[in-house]
């Protein structure tokens, strides 16, 4: 349910619970909204619901003219019904619903209403004797009177009958119930009031209705002039397309003759001193009474103040406060684009010298110019530093475009500065495409040499993002070859080369050619440029294992340094990265959900699908799936919107991954085979790798090790040439080759692997998968005892880190040893808890083949009192006063697991708190200690 709707969770669990909960009676759903805001769409999908329900549906959808029409909503919602539905009738009330419905003459006389309602009811009746009925009125502000008043009876007198009525009505907030629901009882009557969409989900609808991808500065704009109202984003987004293009910043949007018969007629009997006033409030970004008053010239307020009064009177304007502004945001947009340019250009030129605020002063002079302008031009380039300084890129490249507009033909200079700045300002703000323009402009009309290596250099960095990786590559070697003696210029394009080739996977080159770079900006005592390059030099050191402190804290110096540049290029977020690289997770977590936040308070939007990126690889590792999910779709959505390929490939691995570990074979397949593909076409082989890495994962998962191995051949074929065997699918492959009785080749890769990621950043989490992978080649050579202690280690280390996905692994291959070295006991105890984490996860496939492995055992199962080694020794120490990180601290173990063993606990001894373990271990053989038993040496 829900798939044709956009951001409706909240309103189609409601929709859901009321379907669901009128097998025990009566019961009605009100949707209430402003015109176009999707309430249709929602009742269309209880329609089509209810129907899936095998409901009986009676529907009808009036429309404004149809009120003067008696029965015509009642004939709609009645037509189609089976004869059997009205065959056991009596004859008046027969005889009066045909009248109604002009199926028949009326009889002589007048046809009483009440014989109508009791029809009706006779047919509900029916009905409801054999399946559930929904009532579905749209619109039921245009319902017939009289059919109104017939439903309100019958449904008056319905008792336990099984009859919902599902009613959509424009507006909202309104006390007063439709009639037909009158005589709801509260507990049986709910109501939704929809509210406009988000801007993401205005834009996910525009793709998905109209195949139509904006701009984010377009679909920002789009999205404020609609309210996120989604009828008037469609009918906005149509005109657009219509255009053929997307406007220039400050060229008003096209408002669709359909809109405008909408909301217009409230600006229709306006007087001209409130339209004037309007007008002016449509014009400025913070309208005040103050700067109303100045504009229209009166001394006195007077003036000004019926004119508002006017205006708010009929609805157009609303006043909170100090605070003015439109009731709907179309009205403010009609208004505006109804000004000829002439009056346009002049009511700004009287706006510029009134408001007090320096950017909304440059953007009324930017509007009022008629040609070029230089001083203009200065003030709008001044106004965009000023912004972009504030967080703002979109609105700093908007006001940096109409500076360059600005700028005189004669001043290049500052028209090709200008020019970057405005390419800057876009690609911060995710527009790539624009960026992309700005920058190819330049290049063409700027001679060769060092000023147009620092152009190409940009470019580079654009069409990166767009997936261009040969233009990208060919780009920065035009640069440096035109970069000449211009050593800062050449350190930058090799620090951004160094970036580029870790992202397509060549880690040891990217480091080989920044330390060097590095050194150069040294020598330079260039800080700026230090303070640039370091985030990436420890970024590109920690993708090779590697913390080198020294480099850490020369960075940290340089922080304050680095405000300007992207997220994802700042100390804070590379030491977050490196801290999730180590398995520090939580602590990761933090301080990346710090960096998203920041990312969205500046307008990073640039950074946002490599940053959700890692988040949600991180809440995968971490076993928080859903959390996961909702990262990647977030971050996928970015990635379009700014025009980022290459992050594409990154976030459908991430949707894949996630999908993979829930058991959503199919969705998972999608996603990755989308993002194996799409990172082919734009040749980016660790993209491909990494959702190979998740294909053969699926595959693993449901046990089809023949087609796993094929996934697994193939990105060892790509990956080992640039890394080496990836840490996060190598025991795959491994796990891959042994159920396949492949020992030889697994044992090889095992040896190649371990010598490869020695003293490495993860080398804790590395070696307990290590020794995972040495107990299934173990006990497939029948080394069982040496399999045993390997399986044994790899929990015990994991029980150290926040990875749970991996510990139930290495449970489970525990568990399988001890099966089948006919340790029962030990076999079932360590299945269960493998298959209780997998659970806990909701890792379905996984658990099943925990309880595949348990249903192998022979033998009675344990008593439900029976309690582990591990189990035991929490239970004394619990019971003895100490805090579950006292217990975590003695016996080695994370807190979770310490957590996740007192469940077991309570669950086994049939306990609820620690007083009552206490109470129970007293009395029991399992006496408490109550001093901490000594730590091990280390």
């Amino acid at each position: 349910m829900g798939t044709g709707l956009i951001e409706r969770a909240e309103e189609l669990s409601t929709l859901t619970r009321f379907l669901d909960d009128l097998p025990k009676g009566p019961a009605a759903l009100l949707l209430e909204g402003e015109a176009g805001i999707g309430k249709t769409a929602l009742w269309i999908e209880g329609l089509q619901a209810s129907r899936a329900r095998l409901h009986t549906v009676l529907s009808c959808r009036p429309i404004e003219s149809e009120t003067q029409l008696p029965f015509a909503s009642l004939g709609d919602a009645l037509e189609g019904l089976p004869d059997s539905a009205f065959s056991d009738l009596p004859t008046p009330q027969r005889r009066a619903l045909d009248a109604a419905l002009l199926r028949a003459e009326p009889a002589t006389g007048s046809t009483e209403q009440r014989a109508i309602g009791l029809a009706v009811l006779s047919v509900l009746r029916t009905l409801a004797s054999s399946s559930v009925v929904v009532v579905a009125v749209d619109d039921v502000q245009w319902v017939d009177s009289p059919t109104a008043r017939v439903f309100e009876f019958a449904i008056r007198r319905l008792r336990t009958e099984p009859v919902g009525v599902l009613v959509a009505r424009r507006g909202g907030g309104q006390d007063k119930l439709p009639l037909m629901l009158a005589t709801f009882p509260a507990e049986r009557m709910s109501r939704v009031k929809l509210g406009p969409l988000s801007a993401g989900a205005l834009n996910r609808l525009i793709v998905t209705r109209l195949g139509l991808q904006f701009s984010r500065s377009t679909l920002v704009r789009l999205y404020v002039a609609t309210g996120g109202n989604p009828f008037f984003a469609l009918e906005l987004a149509r005109a657009l397309a219509r255009q053929g293009a997307e406007p220039a910043p400050g060229e008003p949007l096209p408002i669709p003759d359909s809109l405008g018969a909408v909301v217009g007629h409230r600006l229709a009997e306006l007087s001209p001193l409130a339209r004037e006033a309007a007008v002016i409030v449509a014009a400025l970004s913070q309208p005040s009474a103050q700067i109303i008053k100045l504009a229209l010239g009166d001394s006195d307020t007077l003036g000004t103040h019926a004119a508002l009064k006017e205006t708010i009177e009929a609805g157009v304007l609303e006043s909170e406060g100090d605070r003015i502004r439109f009731s709907h945001p179309l009205l403010a947009s009609i208004l505006y684009q109804g000004l000829l340019p002439e009056q346009r250009r002049e009511l700004h030129r009287r706006l510029s010298a009134l408001v007090p605020d320096l950017e909304e002063r440059a953007r009324h002079l930017a509007l009022s110019a008629e040609g070029a302008d230089e001083q203009i031009a200065a003030v709008l380039e001044q106004s965009a530093h000023r912004t972009r300084a504030r967080g703002a890129p979109d609105s700093a490249a908007e006001l940096a475009e109409r500076a360059r507009r600005l700028t005189p033909p004669g001043l290049i200079d500052n028209w090709r500065r200008r020019g970057i700045e405005a390419a800057d300002y876009h690609f911060a703000a995710g527009n790539t495409g624009r960026a992309a323009e700005i920058l190819e402009e330049i290049v063409t009309s700027t001679a060769a040499g060092p000023a147009r290596a620092h152009v190409l250099r940009r470019l580079a960095l654009v069409r990166y993002h767009n997936g261009k990786r040969q233009v990208m590559a060919d780009l920065f070697e035009r640069a440096l070859s035109e970069a000449g003696d211009d050593l800062r210029t050449k350190a930058t394009v090799v620090r951004d080369q160094a970036w580029l080739s870790h992202m397509h996977g060549q880690v040891v080159l990217g480091r080989s050619l920044l330390e060097p770079a590095v050194e150069l900006a040294g020598r330079l005592e260039d800080t700026d440029l230090l303070a640039e390059m370091l985030p990436i030099l420890v970024f590109s050191q920690s993708a090779n294992g590697i913390r080198d402190e020294a480099t850490v804290e020369r960075m940290l110096a340089l922080e304050s340094r680095t405000g300007q540049i992207a997220i994802i290029h700042r100390p804070a977020f590379v030491l977050a990265v490196q801290a999730k690289w180590m398995f520090h997770l939580s602590a990761a977590r933090e301080q990346m959900e710090s960096q998203y936040r920041l990312a969205l308070e500046v307008g990073d939007f640039g950074s946002l699908p490599f940053l959700l990126y890692h988040l949600s690889e991180l809440e995968s590792w971490a076993g928080r799936y859903e959390t996961a999910l909702q990262h990647a779709e977030e971050g996928h959505e970015a990635a379009v919107q700014t025009g980022q390929e290459t992050s594409r490939t990154l976030l459908l691995y991430c949707q894949a991954l996630a999908e993979a570990h829930l058991g959503r074979v199919h969705d998972a397949r999608v996603h990755a085979e989308e993002g194996l593909i799409l990172a082919d076409r734009i040749d980016i082989p660790l993209r491909a790798v990494q959702n190979l890495t998740a294909l053969g994962f699926v595959a693993l998962s449901t046990q089809k090790f023949d087609r796993a191995r094929e996934y697994h051949d193939a990105l060892l074929a790509r990956q080992v040439a640039r890394m080496g065997p990836s840490p996060h699918f190598f025991h795959n492959v491994i796990e891959t080759l042994v159920a396949l009785g492949k020992l030889e080749q697994a044992a090889a890769l095992l040896v190649e692997f371990e010598e490869g990621q020695q003293d490495k950043l993860w080398g804790g989490w590395v070696q307990a998968i290590a020794r995972r992978c040495r107990a299934l080649l173990a006990s497939s050579q029948g080394k069982m005892d040496v399999a045993i202690a390997d399986a044994e280690d790899s929990v015990k280390r994991l029980e150290q880190t926040e990875v749970p996905f991996d510990l139930a692994r290495s449970l489970l291959v525990l568990g399988t040893v001890h099966r089948r070295s006919k340790h029962k006991r030990q076999a079932r105890e360590t299945l269960e808890r493998a298959a209780q984490l997998f659970d806990d996860l909701k890792a379905v496939l996984w658990a099943q083949r925990a309880r595949a492995e348990l249903g192998r055992i022979g033998g009675r199962a344990a008593t439900r009192r029976s309690l582990t080694e591990t189990e035991r020794r929490v239970a004394q120490l619990v019971a003895s006063g100490h805090t579950n990180r006292e217990v975590a601290d003695t016996l080695f173990l994370a807190v979770k697991t310490v957590e996740w063993n007192l469940s077991r606990i309570y669950q086994k001894l049939g306990v609820r708190s620690r007083s009552e373990l206490a109470a129970m271990l007293a009395t029991a053989s399992i006496a408490p200690t109550n001093t901490l038993p000594d730590r091990p040496a280390t």
